[in-house]
C-alpha cells in the first residue's frame, strides 16, 4: 500500500512529467517556425529601372490625380495614362505603387482596392 510520502511522490512526477512535455512541445514548435522562416525564399522586390525613373519623375503627377479622383476609376485613368507612354501593365502597376507608396502613402487604400477589384497586383 502507497504511503502519502510515496504519493505525494508519484503527484509531483506526474507534474514534473507533464512541465516537460510542454516544454519540449514548445521548444519543437519554435524550432520549426524558425526553420520556416530561414528556409522561405526571399521576396523579390527590385523594380525596373525605368518604372523607378517614371516614379521619380511623376510620383507628383500621380498623387496630384489621385487627390482630385481619389477612387479605383481614377487609379486606372493614370495606369492607362503611363501605359501610353509605352510602358507595360506591369511596368505602370510599379510606377503608379511605388509613387503612391513614396510621395503619398495616404492613398495606398487605392491601390488595396484597385487590387481586390481587378483580382491582379501589378507591383
Amino acid at each position: 500500500m502507497l504511503n502519502s510520502t510515496n504519493r505525494s511522490r508519484f503527484n509531483r512526477a506526474k507534474v514534473m512529467d507533464a512541465i516537460g512535455v510542454t516544454l519540449l512541445m514548445l521548444f519543437s514548435a519554435a524550432m520549426g517556425m524558425i526553420m520556416l522562416i530561414l528556409s522561405s525564399p526571399a521576396a523579390k522586390a527590385d523594380a525596373d529601372p525605368e518604372s523607378v525613373a517614371y516614379a521619380a519623375h511623376y510620383g507628383g503627377a500621380v498623387c496630384a490625380v489621385l487627390a482630385e479622383y481619389p477612387s479605383t476609376n481614377g487609379l486606372q485613368g493614370i495606369v492607362n495614362s503611363v501605359q501610353s507612354d509605352g510602358l507595360s501593365a506591369y511596368q505602370a502597376g510599379t510606377v503608379v505603387a511605388l509613387s503612391v507608396y513614396e510621395s503619398c502613402p495616404r492613398f495606398t487604400y487605392i491601390l488595396i482596392l484597385y487590387v481586390a477589384k481587378n483580382g491582379r497586383s501589378y507591383a
